[in-house]
């Protein structure tokens, strides 16, 4: 039998098995060849962990969605690779694995194992549901993402979650960007707080509020942004500008 694997990334390290086993989870999902998912099971069945992501990609490209994950679940939290501290080895074999299924094959079911698994697994989760609109996405999805939002001090990061949720449907933002600049206020700015405020999809009149909050808490001396610098002017210029599109829009304004 003569098989040929799609190339190893340059960044990954690690032993032999490793890397075969990242190289089949990528040659599964490019290729969907019956005969690789034959060989990926048999494989985890001589060796079992090492070969394992492979086994679940292959099994997610040749069984039913509900009979797949069920297999998967006992299987990877038997190993550990998906304990409470996730073995960083595990993420990008897993990743590769998990999105060999072809929309909407994945068992609604992964993604609560997910977030069980914890923040080791974000980037997979977000990679997932990146991918469109996930039907009947439990809450406690949502949920989890709008948390992780809120700790992550990156606002770019912030950003990509702002714009998953969205995807998802989640509509509960209320005073998000407020909570958020408080839990990040020492490791962003002015502009990184205004750029948050531009990504949530919420109404104008809504982003001027939230603005006007934190306006209240800096100069109140509650709150203390990035090196201290909150430019009133450029603060009056956004309120201005929302405030000129709810009336276009048509909306009620509140003082």
């Amino acid at each position: 039998m003569r098989l040929r694997f799609a190339c190893f990334d340059r960044e990954h390290q690690g032993s032999f098995r490793l890397l075969a086993a990242l190289a089949l989870c990528r040659t599964i999902r490019t290729d969907g060849d019956e005969e690789l998912c034959r060989l990926a099971v048999e494989l985890q069945g001589q060796v079992e962990d090492d070969f394992l992501a492979p086994a679940v990609a292959a099994r997610l490209m040749t069984q039913p969605p509900a009979e797949s994950y069920a297999w998967a679940e006992k299987q990877l939290l038997r190993s550990g690779l998906l304990g409470t501290k996730v073995r960083q080895e595990a993420v990008c074999p897993i990743q590769y694995a998990l999105e060999a299924a072809a929309d909407p094959a994945l068992d609604i079911r992964w993604f609560t194992l997910l977030i069980r698994v914890g923040s080791g697994m974000d980037e997979v989760l977000l990679n997932l549901l990146s991918r469109g609109k996930v039907p009947d996405l439990p809450e406690a999805v949502g949920n989890y993402l709008y948390h992780m939002g809120l700790k992550s001090s990156h606002y770019i990061q912030t950003q990509r979650i702002i714009e998953v949720l969205a995807e998802q449907g989640w509509t509960k933002w209320d005073h998000f960007v407020v909570r958020w600049t408080q839990k990040n206020s020492q490791s962003t700015s002015f502009y990184g707080v205004l750029y948050i405020l531009d990504q949530i999809p919420v109404s104008p009149q809504e982003k001027a509020a939230e603005l006007r909050e934190l306006d209240r808490l800096v100069q109140g001396k509650t709150l203390t942004i990035q090196r201290g610098r909150w430019p009133a002017a450029e603060v009056q210029k956004y309120l201005n500008r929302w405030e000129q599109q709810s009336v276009e829009r048509g909306e009620e304004q509140h003082g």
